[in-house]
């Protein structure tokens, strides 16, 4: 574990460890932001993967206006340490901050953006067989691992297995659809199972 862990440990800044807490865990004394701390820190050494975890779970818990840039430190915590036990809880983090984003920009109500993205993709997968529409899913979830940027529009992907480019807010919708075309109960995670339902009816599936 990272000296800065200890060292903000002994200040109260109650940092969570990399291995043992998330942003959820309760903390008691909590005096002040230890984010100026993981800044100098990171200015020093700026490819610590541990130092860049701690920032990171710091910036969720700053808010929603900071998961950006969470998200943007999680995936370079995957460019750095593909391997490492961190990196697991990395890409854990940034599946949870999009899920909490998607929540957020339904505000109770269908993403309708979503539900024709997944109209497209249900046309799109009929089409396949088995295989292809396997081989579809499994790269857009390769992607998925390094993070999809589903807030910005202007991020485009491609993949092998289809022409064209794809935001990232359509990549997670087609990973959706695919994973149940495979097998209906199959989750994606991405809490986008009523934009699912939606699009099956306007497809008249």
């Amino acid at each position: 574990m990272p000296l800065l862990y200890f060292f903000l440990n002994a200040l109260d800044f109650s940092v969570p460890s990399a291995c043992s807490r998330s942003p959820a865990a309760p903390r008691q004394h909590r005096t002040a932001s230890p984010k100026p701390h993981f800044e100098r820190a990171l200015a020093a050494n700026p490819q610590d993967v541990g130092t860049l975890y701690g920032m990171a779970l710091n910036l969720e818990e700053l808010g929603p206006e900071n998961h950006e840039q969470a998200i943007g430190i999680y995936q370079r915590i995957i460019e750095l340490e593909p391997n490492s036990p961190i990196t697991a809880e990395a890409k854990k983090a940034i599946s949870r901050l999009a899920q909490d984003s998607m929540r957020r920009s339904a505000d109770g109500g269908l993403r309708m953006d979503v539900v024709m993205y997944m109209t497209g993709a249900l046309e799109t997968f009929e089409k396949m067989d088995k295989q292809q529409l396997t081989t579809t899913v499994f790269e857009i979830a390769k992607l998925g691992e390094s993070g999809l940027s589903i807030n910005d529009p202007a991020k485009r992907y491609t993949l092998k297995s289809l022409p064209g480019d794809f935001s990232g807010l359509q990549l997670l919708s087609m990973m959706h659809v695919g994973l149940k075309q495979i097998d209906p109960s199959l989750d994606s995670q991405s809490g986008l199972d009523a934009e699912y339902e939606a699009a099956r009816k306007m497809s008249g599936k």
